[in-house]
């Protein structure tokens, strides 16, 4: 037996189907997933045999119901059983960009006791779209019941840029009557999106450059970025700001956490501590944008904690002009649908840096919140 501790994901039972997409209680987790070339990988899920079937959609319906219903009722979309270890060598296709395949395990009464949509980023197209290189490139986890364990491998880490010039924001304060701190902020992100940017997955390295330099990089077109690098500097120059004095580093993840072999969609944001308000103010400098609740700025903490309704309700504020649009980067497959999803884990980086916070909200000082984690798993069946 593996003796991998399960951390959390104890998803909780709710009604068969919640929006458009059937959600169920696993009866099984993800121990491991390896890449073996750049089609074949082999999925390890608890010990035991059960039938496996694999079901191949190319691009990604909104609602897998149908299918999930078809593959108990008939044995059409069967490939096979797992090992007595629970491990099964399966290959998925490369036809489109986030080519997508579920996968369906049953135990021996044809009751689903846990699936998972793969979604194939292939090498070749990659390098064609991109000019990205990754050998074998990406499998990206989709929908999925699966209890996913901890993977003690990943642990990401960060670090400012060097910022030798801090920049003359006056052209970039917003007018309107705001503490300095969010007008800092709003400035920082309206200097980095002074002219449109392509963004994009890219395999030059820049990142042991200043802030200023990549950023003449990124202007020049001859670079392309994505949130997490646009994140980096834009936070760079609020560390250096005399008017904001705390800023977290935060990835905010759809699944908690990745497997090296087995990625899961994370997206770079950031925090500044207001004193103004005494709370951290969440700010996305990708898509340029502040987000309020009920009138008040939120953080990553307050979106975790909501309800799928309450996120309805949340209201982005674009500040930068010349940002991405969520609209054009989340509604082009299933998984970005719902830019809240990305808030069902929190990541948030074990490097803060505050100059005269006194306190820290919710232990934000460790890697992963267990209390945040925990309480975002146990939604994720009402989100996806």
């Amino acid at each position: 037996m593996k003796k991998t501790i399960l951390l959390l994901l104890l998803l909780i039972l709710v009604i068969p189907t919640v929006g458009n997409c059937t959600t169920l209680q696993s009866q099984i987790k993800v121990e491991n997933f390896t890449t073996i070339d750049n089609k074949s990988c082999i999925i390890d899920v608890s010990d035991g045999v059960y039938t496996v079937a694999q079901i191949h959609f190319g691009k990604q319906p909104e609602d897998i119901t149908p299918w999930l219903h078809d593959t108990r009722t008939s044995s059409e979309y069967d490939i096979g059983k797992t090992s007595y270890n629970g491990q099964i060598k399966i290959t998925l296709q490369e036809k489109i960009f986030d080519d997508a395949t579920l996968v369906i395990f049953l135990d021996k009464n044809r009751e689903i006791v846990g699936y998972i949509e793969l979604m194939r980023q292939s090498q070749s197209h990659l390098s064609d779209m991109f000019n990205f290189k990754q050998k074998n490139g990406y499998t990206v986890v989709g929908r999925t019941s699966l209890w996913i364990l901890n993977n003690a491998t990943y642990c990401p880490t960060w670090k400012p840029l060097e910022v030798y010039t801090y920049p003359n924001l006056t052209n970039y304060y917003p007018e309107e009557k705001l503490p300095i701190e969010i007008k800092e902020i709003i400035a920082l992100m309206r200097f980095f999106w002074k002219e449109p940017m392509r963004t994009g997955p890219d395999n030059k390295n820049y990142s042991n450059l200043s802030a200023e330099e990549q950023m003449e990089y990124l202007e020049s077109g001859e670079w392309t970025i994505q949130c997490g690098e646009i994140r980096n500097i834009v936070a760079s120059y609020a560390i250096q700001s005399p008017h904001i004095i705390g800023v977290k580093i935060i990835n905010a993840d759809q699944y908690y956490p990745r497997f090296k072999d087995l990625i899961g969609n994370v997206h770079g944001v950031m925090e500044i501590y207001s004193p103004y308000y005494d709370k951290w103010i969440l700010v996305d400098p990708m898509f340029g944008k502040l987000f309020m609740y009920d009138g008040e700025f939120i953080n990553t903490h307050d979106i975790a904690t909501m309800s799928m309704e309450e996120r309805q309700d949340i209201i982005p504020i674009k500040v930068a002009e010349n940002s991405k649009s969520l609209e054009d980067c989340f509604n082009g497959y299933y998984l970005n649908q719902n830019y809240y999803t990305y808030y069902n884990t929190i990541n948030v980086n074990t490097m803060m840096y505050v100059k005269n916070v006194k306190h820290d909200a919710f232990n934000f000082y460790m890697l992963y919140d267990k209390e945040l984690s925990n309480n975002a798993i146990k939604r994720i069946g009402e989100i996806l």
